[in-house]
């Protein structure tokens, strides 16, 4: 897991060439005018723009993935997100390959991680994380999910 700012986005290239170009969207896309959607940049790397309504934890789900990474940001404040490694839970759902996931309700502890704006955090293979937790109350904050092939 990697949590930092946008502004320190180049200290982490060199981890893979995929997740170099997830770095440069990151650092030059404003997603801020873009609708949400789907985005297809090239093989292996693609992002969501969405508008994600943020709940009080028993709301929330942790997931993991297996073929690609989530580099996640969050374009305003409100979003906490919690991340532990993934044997740490043992209550997942079946893994769904075509959307390279499992879920689990199981409550669990992690490390928090306030979302800010200018601010990302990226999920490896192995990191549990779980996310949209309102920081105060229920909201709706824009939200863009860089998914990056992990192989």
């Amino acid at each position: 897991m990697i949590y930092d700012t946008i502004g320190h986005a180049g200290w982490y290239r060199g981890i893979s060439p995929r997740l170099d170009k997830a770095l440069e969207i990151l650092e030059t896309v404003d997603f801020s005018a873009l609708a949400p959607g789907r985005y297809e940049v090239e093989e292996g790397v693609f992002y969501n723009v969405m508008e994600l309504e943020l709940h009080s934890w028993e709301n929330t789900l942790w997931e993991h993935h297996k073929k690609y990474l989530d580099v996640q940001c969050t374009l305003e404040e409100g979003e906490r997100i919690v991340v532990c490694p993934t044997e740490n839970l043992r209550e997942w759902s079946e893994y769904d390959e075509e959307g390279d996931g499992a879920i689990t309700k199981e409550d669990a502890s992690g490390l928090v991680l306030p979302m800010g704006r200018k601010w990302f955090a990226i999920f490896f293979p192995g990191d549990a994380h779980r996310t949209g937790w309102a920081m105060e109350k229920s909201k709706k904050v824009k939200k863009v999910v860089i998914k990056v092939a992990a192989d």
